[in-house]
């Protein structure tokens, strides 16, 4: 009977071959240890034993029937161990359930990754800190430097206000200075056709001007032809282009043009 259901439980388990058997229980006597060898003839046959359980204060009576408790004396005896740390025991569940147990289901990596869930949430704290700090510095500063562009513009309108001022005194310089070269240069002229209208009667000037090659043209009358060369001959550098005749109110006249340089 014994035979059969360890057959099927070794059928059943997929089990080829078995090592030792523990005999305990009821019934441990010599016969029934023997009788394994009839049918297991390699298996190495023993009784269940408790060393370490002292049994000495027994009857007679008592120690024959220990062998009936053994399965519970196995039970307390290995929880003994696990207590004193003798071997670590033996834990019938399933490692997913222990795992599901767990308050914190982590495997060993994740308890290393532990730390780093408090130190990072730290260190990102400090960086939005310092960089919120420095972000502070730089708009400050920035403020400050639109400040000084400001003041800086203000200073340029003011520069380039003075610089136009400045550029229109020189040109007004300019003018004045052509101006005060031509009136020179027309006051000599004048004095010159003056001098000579004193001296040489009979001949006046209309128009004066001067062309872009610096000659002086002077347009006028006389009242006859001889006078004319004689106040170009007085005139240096002067020559008389052109003499027509023309009356005025029915008199003789006559319209010259006389060329000079300026002096």
């Amino acid at each position: 009977m014994y035979f059969s259901k360890i057959l099927l439980e070794m059928e059943n388990g997929a089990v080829p071959n078995l090592d030792n058997i523990i005999v305990c229980g009821e019934d441990v006597s010599e016969n029934l240890v023997l009788s394994f060898y009839g049918t297991f003839p390699e298996i190495n046959v023993s009784r269940l034993e408790f060393d370490d359980v002292d049994i000495s204060g027994l009857s007679e009576t008592d120690i024959e029937k220990v062998s009936s408790f053994s399965v519970p004396i196995a039970a307390m005896s290995e929880i003994h161990e696990e207590l004193i740390k003798k071997t670590p025991g033996i834990n019938l569940i399933p490692n997913w359930v222990v795992e599901e147990q767990k308050l914190l289901q982590f495997a060993w990596h994740g308890y290393l990754m532990l730390p780093l869930l408090v130190l990072v949430p730290i260190f990102i704290t400090l960086q939005i800190l310092t960089g919120s700090t420095e972000l502070k510095g730089i708009e400050n500063e920035i403020r400050v430097k639109e400040q000084l562009k400001q003041q800086n513009l203000e200073i340029v309108a003011q520069i380039e206000a003075l610089d136009g001022r400045i550029n229109s005194f020189d040109q007004t310089q300019t003018i004045l200075d052509s101006v005060s070269v031509g009136s020179e240069v027309w006051g000599r002229t004048l004095n010159r056709f003056s001098s000579l209208g004193i001296e040489r009667r009979g001949f006046w000037l209309s128009k004066i001007s001067i062309d872009e090659k610096k000659f002086i043209q002077a347009d006028g009358y006389s009242l006859n032809t001889d006078i004319l060369p004689q106040v170009t001959a007085r005139l240096d550098s002067a020559t008389l282009k052109s003499v027509y005749y023309e009356p005025i109110r029915e008199s003789d006249a006559y319209r010259f043009q006389i060329t000079l340089r300026e002096q």
